[in-house]
């Protein structure tokens, strides 16, 4: 390990390092220490061009500026083994935000990602179940907390105005373990459907701020369960499912002939979009079969029951 003193004025931060926010009081604290004892533990830096990128220690690079220290000790790491150290080094730093985080360690998933294309590794080892194993160990995090952090950032990162909107109304202080990130983490199941997604987030964000709401995060984690096994595909379905008082009213929801004629109609509709380029006589031989029996079989479930909702 190759330990040199390095002139402050060589030195500079990475820009893209995920801690956005430094607190100016721990960084002042950090000064009067290092005048008083100097820099105990070196920073960690890189050679680029003619200057050295920090990898580690960038509050006690601007605790010695601040200190007027011309030069700091510093461990110079090997080129080939930078990026790597670095994406570790940025998931171990303190006081990250949630966010700084979960970005951190999406870019550490990102660098897996291209080694396998790069070192050619099979496709079959380079999963994302092995990628989130081998940040897990490298990083000190549980999987389910990388995986979790991983699912985070791309849903706020595809969708930021979504994001934006939500923390604004249901995290105005910017508090570090929000609702708006627990909920986003509680419906990660969903992630295959971002309408239905977003649209329980908004629901459950209400639910929790009702006061006399119950819906606990067990209860939320069961319906998300239903949702995702019954292939639910629309969002006013979703929340139906989720507003329902017990688990057990889901089979109930699913025998409702509203709900069974529109997963009627949708299908009726598959199935005539598929002769949509052929002669009327070749569709109209097609569609009376099972189909369309099965439709106006719904239809009449349909029409009883907004009967028996008038006579009611």
């Amino acid at each position: 390990m190759e330990v040199k003193q390095i002139k402050t004025n060589m030195i500079v931060p990475d820009e893209n390092q995920p801690r956005k926010y430094f607190d100016e009081e721990a960084i002042n604290m950090l000064t009067t220490s290092i005048k008083e004892n100097g820099i105990e533990i070196p920073i960690t830096v890189y050679p680029e061009n003619d200057y050295f990128v920090i990898i580690d220690g960038e509050r006690r690079f601007r605790a010695s500026i601040n200190a007027g220290i011309e030069s700091i000790p510093c461990i110079i790491a090997k080129q080939e083994n930078v990026l790597e150290k670095q994406l570790r080094t940025d998931c171990l730093k303190e006081s990250l935000s949630v966010d700084e985080l979960d970005e951190a360690i999406y870019k550490y998933y990102e660098h897996f990602g291209t080694m396998c294309t790069d070192f050619k590794t099979s496709f079959e080892i380079c999963t994302e179940n092995y990628i989130c194993t081998e940040i897990s160990k490298r990083i000190g995090k549980s999987i389910p907390r990388v995986q979790k952090a991983i699912d985070r950032f791309e849903f706020k990162r595809d969708n930021q105005e979504f994001t934006e909107r939500i923390e604004k109304k249901y995290n105005p202080e910017n508090k570090k373990y929000g609702k708006v990130n627990s909920t986003i983490a509680m419906t990660s199941k969903l992630k295959d459907n971002p309408e239905v997604r977003k649209a329980l987030i908004e629901n459950v964000l209400n639910e929790k701020l009702t006061t006399k709401s119950d819906l606990s995060n067990k209860k939320i984690k069961e319906r998300i369960d239903i949702i995702k096994e019954k292939n639910i595909t629309e969002p006013e379905d979703a929340i139906f499912i989720m507003k329902a008082e017990k688990v057990k009213d889901e089979a109930d929801f699913t025998k409702d002939p509203r709900f069974i004629f529109k997963e009627q109609f949708h299908a009726f509709n598959a199935f005539a979009d598929e002769f949509y380029s052929y002669d009327f006589e070749s569709v109209k031989d097609h569609i009376q079969g099972d189909v369309l029996n099965e439709l106006l079989e719904n239809a009449k479930q349909l029409f009883e029951y907004i009967k028996n909702i008038k006579e009611a």
